[in-house]
């Protein structure tokens, strides 16, 4: 079983510790991916090169069929570009590998299989946080089923548009709706 852990200092629940304890569980303890540069582009590089061979897909390196190049055994090229690279260390990763596999996910579809750019990562990223950001309101403060859903909208959608820093194509685009859609969202009364 292996079980992660987000909290900002590493410590771990009382519940959590007395699961692991009962089970006889070993614990193993990682460093947060925002103290080890080196470790988190050498995860990002190794994830992407699976998505690139996994299923028979053949991403591109730079032009490069992968599986010719890792077939050959030559010196792989990354799949992430440097701007990219640069804002997966910027990024705090408070979900550690477990989020940094949701992002390069998306980031890769967004690539088409292909070389991730620095924009790629920079929308996977806006999109983590806003579902983070979501989900955190309802666990926090519970889903209020007596508030209209009008207004629900309007929250995640001014949620949205404050993570993507007043963009609010980019917050439409990040909620998978249109620029109208969102206007109208924030423009309704609840």
């Amino acid at each position: 079983m292996i079980s992660g852990n987000d909290a900002d200092d590493g410590s771990q629940s009382e519940a959590a510790l007395a699961f692991s304890e009962r089970l006889k569980c070993q614990v193993l303890e990682t460093p947060p991916l925002r103290e080890d540069g080196t470790a988190l582009l050498d995860a990002a590089d190794g994830y992407l090169a699976a998505l690139a061979g996994a299923g028979g897909v053949a991403g591109k390196r730079d032009g490069a069929d992968v599986a010719a190049v890792e077939r050959s055994g030559a010196a792989a090229a990354s799949l992430i570009e440097p701007g990219a690279q640069d804002q997966l260390l910027r990024a705090s990763w408070p979900r550690n590998y477990y989020q940094l596999q949701k992002v390069l996910d998306r980031a890769w579809a967004l690539s088409g299989g292909g070389v991730v750019d620095e924009g790629h990562v920079r929308e996977a990223i806006v999109h983590e946080q806003v579902r983070n950001d979501a989900g955190v309101i309802f666990s926090r403060e519970g889903i209020d089923l007596l508030k209209p859903l009008a207004q629900t909208e309007r929250e995640i959608a001014s949620l949205a548009v404050l993570r993507c820093e007043g963009n609010k194509s980019l917050a439409a685009h990040m909620l998978q709706i249109s620029r109208t859609t969102l206007w109208r969202m924030l423009s309704r009364e609840g």
